[in-house]
């Protein structure tokens, strides 16, 4: 082991979370190809990066004492990368590897995670442009887990050369052509569907040519059915304003009677307390008998009802020689026809409808 090593290895210490023992040959991590990281993360549509982080972080967990899990970090190498590569560059640091900006290579490494995940969940089928820039941005993760493990192989040439060496076997040699299998099927669209589809698309274009004239008297008939609908909206409009303004006229015509029918019988109706009296209650009644005829009146506080055949009196407020009253009266016909006849008292105790 060279001085340079015994020297520079003095640092490891900062990443190391278990008891340091100078020269621990555990202290490295394994020797990966980096032609085996490329061609699996390819064929295996980047899945075999999830399998590098984990081998990296089980490394951590077992020989440097990081109390981690290696599975869900492996599992989420997207946002573990932000713990990871801190790690990486202090221990590249020492041994003088070249620099590592921890933080550059993590954010490009989730930035080109998420940009290939987001094309590859979109539809590939849209557009071979979309296609390409997945597999782009794939690789750009690629890149950036490639020169981390070119690093860590650079160190254990120089001074781990019995670090594990992780390299090509006859089972990636199946799983590649698994995968490729899969991968080259799910690229290539099926020639009889794209086929079926040409015929299908040539079909509708030749029915809707040969049926022409029926398409446009269908889209004739659904124009006459939406005017026709239209029309039928306005009428049902128009039949609601002409009926809001018969009612209106009609309770302007209830009104003005009834206040001509009390203004004539009030002219000449005394107030005293043997005919009317002062109170509201023994007004309404005294003008509902007056202007109703014979009925049943009832009194609740200072409003009295009277009610009768035909209408029905309602008087409220308090009324004296300087005070006004106000009568409702009510059809028994229809409830929504009503008439307020004001009821004024002057001096002279003389009750006036104006």
């Amino acid at each position: 082991m060279s001085n340079e090593k015994v020297k520079n290895n003095l640092s490891i210490q900062e990443i190391v979370k278990k008891r340091y023992i100078e020269n621990d040959p555990t202290l490295c991590f394994d020797t990966t190809p980096i032609y085996k990281v490329i061609i699996l993360t390819i064929v295996t549509g980047g899945f075999y990066q999830n399998i590098l982080f984990y081998n990296w972080w089980k490394k951590l967990k077992i020989d440097f004492g990081y109390k981690v899990s290696p599975f869900w970090r492996g599992l989420f190498s997207g946002i573990s990368v932000f713990w990871l590569f801190p790690v990486f560059e202090k221990y590249f640091k020492c041994y003088n590897i070249s620099t590592f900006h921890a933080g550059t290579y993590a954010t490009l490494f989730f930035m080109c995670c998420w940009a290939s995940n987001q094309l590859t969940f979109r539809n590939s089928n849209e557009s071979m442009l979309i296609e390409v820039l997945s597999w782009l941005f794939l690789l750009g993760a690629v890149a950036v887990s490639s020169n981390a493990q070119t690093k860590i192989n650079m160190i254990n040439e120089r001074y781990y050369r019995y670090a594990k060496n992780n390299g090509w076997k006859l089972s990636n040699t199946i799983w590649t052509i698994i995968c490729s299998i899969v991968l080259i099927l799910s690229i290539i669209p099926q020639p009889n569907n794209t086929q079926e589809n040409n015929v299908q698309k040539t079909n509708i274009q030749n029915e809707q040519i040969t049926n022409s004239q029926p398409i446009y008297n269908k889209q004739e008939n659904g124009n006459e059915m939406q005017t026709q609908n239209v029309q039928n909206e306005q009428n049902i409009s128009t039949n609601s304003s002409y009926e809001k303004k018969y009612n209106d006229e009609k309770q302007q015509m209830f009104q003005h009677h009834m206040r001509m029918a009390a203004k004539k019988i009030t002219n000449e109706l005394e107030l005293s307390d043997k005919k009317c009296g002062l109170s509201s209650s023994a007004l309404a009644q005294c003008f509902a008998r007056n202007v109703g005829g014979i009925g049943n009146a009832s009194v609740s506080g200072s409003v009295v009802t009277f009610m009768n055949d035909n209408w029905k009196f309602i008087g409220d407020g308090i009324c004296n020689k300087s005070g006004n009253c106000k009568i409702e009266i009510i059809s028994h016909n229809d409830t929504n026809i009503k008439a307020t006849i004001p009821i004024y008292v002057n001096e002279n105790r003389y009750i006036s409808v104006e």
